[in-house]
């Protein structure tokens, strides 16, 4: 069974609550510091999530990237959201290069092999939901952010959180539920 997480973010009503966006602001940041984030794509239809992307998060690097050859600015721990089709199809060589892939799931019709996570964005008109589904870790994680200036803050603590997960360790592996299988 899947983990759900779900995260509101809004403008802090009391000291506590200002003091708690403040700490999940600097984890994000020092979970993606050091990163880049990269928003892939090669079709017109993927560009525009792509810009979506970059809006909402800043400083976001954008990739067109049809084949192998274009990824070579890509490093090792970087995350590369890609939003379409095309681009899903470089799962596998973004991951080879040591990169996060996180797949925009807007018309992914099937899992797509080397991604690490699979997104989706919602909007209505004052808010701003973005949500990840993490299979290695069975966990379902969903931001909703009601004020403009925290949609930045949605994206960076869902992909930190997809970056956690993905990469955290536990202690004597993955725990299992015991069978119910009766006593003899």
């Amino acid at each position: 069974m899947a983990t759900l997480i779900v995260e509101r973010f809004g403008p802090p009503s009391t000291a506590r609550s200002a003091q708690r966006l403040d700490n999940v602001r600097r984890r994000a940041d020092a979970v993606l510091a050091e990163r880049t984030v990269w928003s892939a794509t090669a079709s017109g239809r993927g560009r525009a999530r792509a810009d979506g992307l970059r809006s909402a998060l800043g400083g976001v690097h954008g990739l067109d990237a049809a084949d192998e050859d274009q990824l070579a600015p890509v490093r090792r721990a970087d995350v590369v959201v890609v939003h379409d089709a095309i681009t899903a199809g470089l799962a596998e060589a973004i991951r080879e290069r040591g990169a996060r892939v996180i797949v925009s799931a807007d018309g992914v019709s099937a899992p797509i092999p080397g991604a690490h996570a699979y997104v989706i964005e919602w909007r209505v008109p004052d808010a701003l939901g973005v949500c990840a589904a993490i299979p290695a870790a069975r966990e379902v994680a969903a931001k909703v952010a009601r004020d403009h200036a925290d949609r930045g803050l949605a994206w960076r603590t869902l992909l930190a959180d997809v970056l956690d997960a993905d990469t955290g360790e536990t202690v004597g592996g993955t725990f299992h539920p015991r069978p119910a299988v009766p006593a003899r």
